[in-house]
């Protein structure tokens, strides 16, 4: 399985969440949580919005992945309207252990696919969850493949030198 976050490492930090706009007159803004942590937006919490440190000085879950989130020093409606579309991170270093076999969906994008018979099937750009499984969205080099995340299908995943392997089954990669 994967957990967030959704983005890959930007100068040794990792995006956990999206300013989606402002909530409110009073500088709270919607944001787009992106991790599976959601203590991440407690308050008191340091992340860096756009590169620049701010503090959680509270929050709330609206629905789903969405919250509402209010920084310090974020005090007004044009304030908030100011970091809409603002990338929240964490250093990569502060990142949680995951249980053998879990993975961050950063450390997954971008892993080369390839058949236990050696053939290169394509990169990974995308994971969708479906309920069940998730899904790897594999783009070839003429056809975008979807492979699901199970056992019977994905044999080996090594983040540290980027490749999956799996077993091809009849219909897979028609």
């Amino acid at each position: 399985m994967t957990a967030g976050p959704g983005s890959g490492p930007r100068n040794d930090h990792v995006v956990i969440g999206k300013v989606l706009g402002p909530w409110g007159i009073r500088g709270d803004v919607r944001v787009l949580s992106l991790t599976d942590f959601p203590e991440r937006f407690q308050r008191g919490s340091h992340l860096k919005l756009n590169g620049r440190e701010v503090v959680v000085e509270g929050s709330r879950s609206l629905r789903g992945d969405l919250m509402v989130v209010k920084f310090r020093g974020v005090d007004t409606r044009n304030a908030a309207e100011e970091i809409k579309g603002a990338d929240l991170t964490i250093p990569e270093s502060g990142m949680q252990a995951l249980s053998p076999g879990e993975f961050y969906r950063y450390q997954l994008l971008g892993l080369t696919v390839w058949s236990a018979e050696g053939q290169r099937i394509g990169v990974v750009k995308d994971i969708l969850p479906t309920g069940s499984n998730d899904v790897f969205l594999v783009q070839g080099d003429t056809k975008e493949y979807v492979i699901p995340y199970i056992s019977d299908i994905v044999r080996e995943i090594d983040v540290e030198t980027k490749r999956m392997v799996i077993d091809v089954v009849p219909g897979l990669l028609e």
